[in-house]
Protein backbone atom coordinates (compact mmCIF):
# COMPACT_ATOMS: atom_id res chain seq x y z
CA UNK A 1 0.00 0.00 0.00
CA UNK A 2 0.79 3.57 -0.79
CA UNK A 3 -0.40 4.61 2.97
CA UNK A 4 -0.59 2.59 6.78
CA UNK A 5 -2.45 3.81 9.39
CA UNK A 6 -2.22 2.51 12.72
CA UNK A 7 -5.28 1.69 15.48
CA UNK A 8 -4.03 4.72 17.12
CA UNK A 9 -4.40 7.41 14.42
CA UNK A 10 -0.91 8.61 15.62
CA UNK A 11 1.37 5.77 13.73
CA UNK A 12 1.19 6.97 9.93
CA UNK A 13 3.64 5.79 7.40
CA UNK A 14 3.75 7.26 3.62
CA UNK A 15 5.51 5.23 0.95
CA UNK A 16 7.91 7.73 -0.16
CA UNK A 17 9.34 8.67 -4.00
CA UNK A 18 12.18 5.73 -2.97
CA UNK A 19 9.81 3.53 -3.06
CA UNK A 20 10.00 3.26 1.25
CA UNK A 21 7.85 3.53 4.19
CA UNK A 22 8.46 6.76 5.92
CA UNK A 23 7.08 7.77 8.98
CA UNK A 24 5.38 11.20 9.14
CA UNK A 25 6.59 12.02 12.84
CA UNK A 26 7.93 9.65 15.79
CA UNK A 27 5.37 6.79 15.94
CA UNK A 28 3.71 6.78 19.05
CA UNK A 29 3.09 2.70 18.58
CA UNK A 30 6.91 1.40 18.04
CA UNK A 31 5.33 -2.15 17.87
CA UNK A 32 3.49 -1.62 14.84
CA UNK A 33 6.42 0.58 13.07
CA UNK A 34 9.03 -2.01 13.30
CA UNK A 35 6.52 -4.25 12.27
CA UNK A 36 5.60 -2.34 9.06
CA UNK A 37 9.35 -1.67 7.96
CA UNK A 38 9.97 -5.40 8.99
CA UNK A 39 7.44 -6.76 6.91
CA UNK A 40 8.77 -4.19 3.89
CA UNK A 41 11.58 -5.84 3.97
CA UNK A 42 13.37 -2.69 5.27
CA UNK A 43 16.12 -2.80 8.00
CA UNK A 44 16.16 0.56 9.00
CA UNK A 45 15.72 1.08 12.42
CA UNK A 46 12.64 3.48 13.46
CA UNK A 47 14.18 6.69 13.55
CA UNK A 48 15.74 6.44 10.67
CA UNK A 49 12.52 6.22 8.56
CA UNK A 50 11.01 9.22 10.38
CA UNK A 51 10.18 12.02 7.58
CA UNK A 52 10.65 12.29 3.73
CA UNK A 53 10.43 15.10 0.96
CA UNK A 54 8.15 17.69 0.99
CA UNK A 55 6.82 16.98 4.47
CA UNK A 56 6.14 19.76 6.59
CA UNK A 57 5.25 19.84 10.33
CA UNK A 58 4.13 21.70 13.48
CA UNK A 59 3.09 21.63 16.60
CA UNK A 60 -0.83 20.36 15.17
CA UNK A 61 0.38 17.83 12.56
CA UNK A 62 2.20 17.05 9.19
CA UNK A 63 0.80 17.83 5.49
CA UNK A 64 2.51 15.75 2.53
CA UNK A 65 1.79 15.70 -0.92
CA UNK A 66 2.62 12.12 -2.88
CA UNK A 67 1.04 11.28 -5.85
CA UNK A 68 -1.16 13.80 -6.27
CA UNK A 69 -2.44 13.84 -3.40
CA UNK A 70 -2.25 15.98 -0.59
CA UNK A 71 -2.25 14.09 3.24
CA UNK A 72 -2.97 15.86 6.56
CA UNK A 73 -2.11 14.15 9.70
CA UNK A 74 -3.77 16.28 12.64
CA UNK A 75 -2.27 15.78 15.77
CA UNK A 76 -4.72 18.28 17.39
CA UNK A 77 -8.26 19.52 16.88
CA UNK A 78 -7.39 22.82 16.25
CA UNK A 79 -5.82 21.88 12.80
CA UNK A 80 -8.54 20.31 11.30
CA UNK A 81 -10.35 23.48 10.28
CA UNK A 82 -7.46 23.91 8.10
CA UNK A 83 -6.46 20.34 6.81
CA UNK A 84 -10.21 19.65 5.97
CA UNK A 85 -10.41 22.55 3.49
CA UNK A 86 -7.01 21.59 1.97
CA UNK A 87 -6.38 18.16 2.10
CA UNK A 88 -7.77 15.19 -0.12
CA UNK A 89 -7.02 12.59 2.62
CA UNK A 90 -7.33 13.49 6.35
CA UNK A 91 -5.45 10.97 8.81
CA UNK A 92 -6.48 12.24 12.95
CA UNK A 93 -5.05 11.57 16.21
CA UNK A 94 -8.32 13.17 17.38
CA UNK A 95 -12.21 12.00 16.74
CA UNK A 96 -13.37 14.46 13.22
CA UNK A 97 -16.86 15.82 13.07
CA UNK A 98 -18.01 17.78 10.13
CA UNK A 99 -14.89 17.36 7.72
CA UNK A 100 -16.54 17.73 4.57
CA UNK A 101 -13.39 18.27 1.44
CA UNK A 102 -11.61 15.59 1.96
CA UNK A 103 -11.89 12.08 -0.23
CA UNK A 104 -11.13 10.17 2.97
CA UNK A 105 -10.78 10.92 6.45
CA UNK A 106 -9.52 8.69 9.26
CA UNK A 107 -10.02 9.77 12.64
CA UNK A 108 -8.90 7.92 15.72
CA UNK A 109 -12.13 6.60 16.40
CA UNK A 110 -12.28 4.93 12.69
CA UNK A 111 -8.44 3.55 12.92
CA UNK A 112 -9.29 2.05 16.14
CA UNK A 113 -12.39 0.26 14.93
CA UNK A 114 -10.75 -0.68 11.50
CA UNK A 115 -7.68 -1.60 13.74
CA UNK A 116 -5.77 0.19 11.67
CA UNK A 117 -5.83 0.68 7.71
CA UNK A 118 -3.90 0.54 4.45
CA UNK A 119 -4.66 3.51 1.99
CA UNK A 120 -3.89 3.36 -2.30
CA UNK A 121 -2.84 6.84 -2.59
CA UNK A 122 -5.51 7.10 -6.47
CA UNK A 123 -8.02 9.57 -7.08
CA UNK A 124 -10.24 9.06 -5.24
CA UNK A 125 -8.07 7.67 -2.23
CA UNK A 126 -9.07 3.96 -1.44
CA UNK A 127 -9.01 2.41 2.13
CA UNK A 128 -9.28 -0.91 3.77
CA UNK A 129 -9.14 -1.63 7.31
CA UNK A 130 -7.92 -4.68 8.77
CA UNK A 131 -10.95 -5.58 9.82
CA UNK A 132 -12.04 -5.81 6.54
CA UNK A 133 -9.43 -7.88 5.23
CA UNK A 134 -9.46 -10.11 8.02
CA UNK A 135 -13.09 -10.61 8.37
CA UNK A 136 -15.17 -11.37 11.22
CA UNK A 137 -13.36 -13.96 13.98
CA UNK A 138 -14.48 -15.30 17.05
CA UNK A 139 -12.08 -13.64 19.15
CA UNK A 140 -12.04 -10.22 17.93
CA UNK A 141 -14.91 -8.03 19.75
CA UNK A 142 -17.41 -6.81 17.97
CA UNK A 143 -17.77 -3.42 16.84
CA UNK A 144 -20.41 -1.12 18.44
CA UNK A 145 -21.84 0.80 15.85
CA UNK A 146 -25.13 2.11 18.01
CA UNK A 147 -24.62 6.28 18.84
Amino acid sequence: PDMLVAPDGETVAVRGADGRLHFLRPPADKFIARAWLRRDGDSRDIAQAVGMEGLRCDALGCVVTRKGVTIAASMRAEALADDCQRAQLVVSAVTVRNCKGPALVIDREAANAGQGWEITLSSPPRAQSVREWRGSRPWVAAINTAE
